[in-house]
C-alpha cells in the first residue's frame, strides 16, 4: 500500500491507494504464435476437391428431402448421457427451428442429473491423454461425404436453417490439417519439457 495526498474540496485529504501488481501474463497457449514452426503448419494444405463437394451436397439434399419430421419428436428426444446411460427423469419439451416451428423434443436434465454430470467431469481421470490417433481416425469417418458429413449438413439445415454447411465442411478438411500439425508440435514440445499442458476438467453446455 502507499499513501498519496489528493485534492478534496477546499482542503487536502489523505487517501489509501492500493497498488496492484500486473496480474496478466502472456497466454501459455500462444507460446509459439507467429514463429516459423507456427507458420509452417499452414503450408500445402489438402484440397477437398470438387468430387467431395458434389457427393456431400447430393447426399445432404437426399437426406433432407427424405427426413421424417416426426423422427425428432417425443419418441426419440434429445437427452443427456452419463456414462452411456440416458437421463430421462426431466421434463420433455418441444424444440423449435430458426423460424419458431416445432421440429422435435428434448428432455431437460433435472438439477440432480446436472450435479451428477458435473461431479463425473470433475472426478474423471482419463486412462490415456494422447488421443491423437483414435480421434483422427474418428474424424476421417465423420468427414466421409457419403455418410455422417452429409447427415450433419442436412440436419443443420433442417434444425436451424444453416445456409451452407457444405462450404463449412470443405473448409474443415483444410483447417483440421492445420490443427493436427499444431497439436503435433505442442505434443513434441511437451515431451521435450518446453511447455506444460494443463489437462484439468472442462464442462461446456450447448443448446
Amino acid at each position: 500500500r502507499t499513501i498519496k495526498e489528493v485534492p478534496l474540496g477546499g482542503g487536502r485529504a489523505r487517501a489509501n491507494l492500493v497498488l496492484m501488481k500486473p496480474a496478466l501474463r502472456p497466454l501459455s497457449r500462444a507460446y509459439h504464435f507467429g514463429s516459423s514452426s507456427f507458420a509452417a503448419a499452414f503450408g500445402e494444405l489438402p484440397d477437398a476437391g470438387i468430387a467431395y463437394q458434389s457427393t456431400l451436397r447430393a447426399g445432404a439434399l437426399a437426406l433432407a428431402r427424405s427426413h421424417d419430421a416426426g423422427s425428432w419428436g417425443a419418441d426419440d428426444p434429445v437427452v443427456t448421457l452419463l456414462r452411456g446411460q440416458a437421463l430421462r427423469n426431466g421434463e420433455c419439451v418441444e424444440t423449435r427451428d430458426a423460424f419458431g416451428r416445432v421440429n422435435g423434443a428434448l428432455i431437460r436434465a433435472t438439477p440432480a442429473e446436472v450435479d451428477a454430470v458435473v461431479a463425473h467431469v470433475c472426478a474423471y481421470t482419463p486412462p490415456v491423454t494422447d488421443l491423437r490417433v483414435p480421434v483422427r481416425d474418428l474424424e476421417q469417418e465423420l468427414m466421409r461425404a457419403d455418410s455422417h458429413a452429409a447427415a450433419l449438413v442436412a440436419n443443420q439445415a433442417l434444425d436451424f436453417g444453416k445456409q451452407d454447411g457444405v462450404t463449412e465442411l470443405v473448409e474443415t478438411v483444410e483447417a483440421s490439417e492445420v490443427e493436427r500439425r499444431l497439436a503435433d508440435a505442442l505434443a513434441a514440445d511437451e515431451a521435450a519439457g518446453a511447455v506444460r499442458v494443463c489437462r484439468g476438467p472442462a464442462f461446456g453446455g450447448w443448446v
